[in-house]
């Protein structure tokens, strides 16, 4: 298990297996859909805030947006390398995607043209996350799990957040945007 993901409204449940499925779960049922669209192990999934869609990311470089309700796939984007991470816009219209290349990718979810390629100043991202108020953009490195922060409009690197004790694994905003949080490896 890579990730696990749930819906805004704690309906649905997601989770991200390397073995390249999806499994989505409706939680008061426990019905199961296993979505088996990745053809390499899958990094991260995430809900849409609106609830309506599920994205996943994997080794495949496959970036997949599906219906959250029945697991249809919707989208279907590539990256030329394998992809990490996942964020959607606070409006649900836009993907953000991090990659091994060191490149942040905004889609446009409906038409599926990509609005924005941001390559950040390191070679590997592991995650990206938006504040809740779209202005900063975090994210943790591969090669030294160091987490930076960015300004979203300039791309300008405005902190570094590091642990002397452990490596920086994950981070998350506070929905209020006012803390970031960071999870290590001790």
């Amino acid at each position: 298990v890579r990730a696990v993901r749930a819906t805004p409204d704690g309906k649905y449940l997601a989770i991200a297996m390397m073995s390249g499925r999806v499994i989505s779960s409706t939680l008061d049922t426990g019905e199961q859909l296993i979505l088996d669209y990745h053809t390499g192990g899958v990094r991260d999934v995430g809900f849409s805030p609106d609830g309506k869609l599920l994205a996943s990311v994997g080794m495949d470089g496959k970036v997949l947006i599906m219906d959250a309700n029945n697991g249809n796939l919707l989208k279907e984007f590539q990256r030329d390398d394998f992809t990490y991470s996942l964020a959607f816009s606070n409006d649900s219209r836009l993907l953000y995607v991090a990659s091994g290349d060191g490149k942040v990718t905004t889609w446009d979810i409906a038409s599926g043209q990509i609005v924005q390629e941001r390559a950040l100043t390191f070679p590997s991202v592991r995650q990206v996350v938006y504040s809740p108020d779209g202005r900063r953009i975090a994210a943790v490195t591969d090669e030294d799990s160091v987490g930076r922060v960015f300004d979203a409009a300039t791309n300008r690197q405005i902190a570094v957040l590091q642990n002397p004790d452990e490596r920086i694994l994950s981070i998350a905003y506070r929905p209020d945007g006012r803390v970031l949080v960071t999870a290590g490896s001790g």
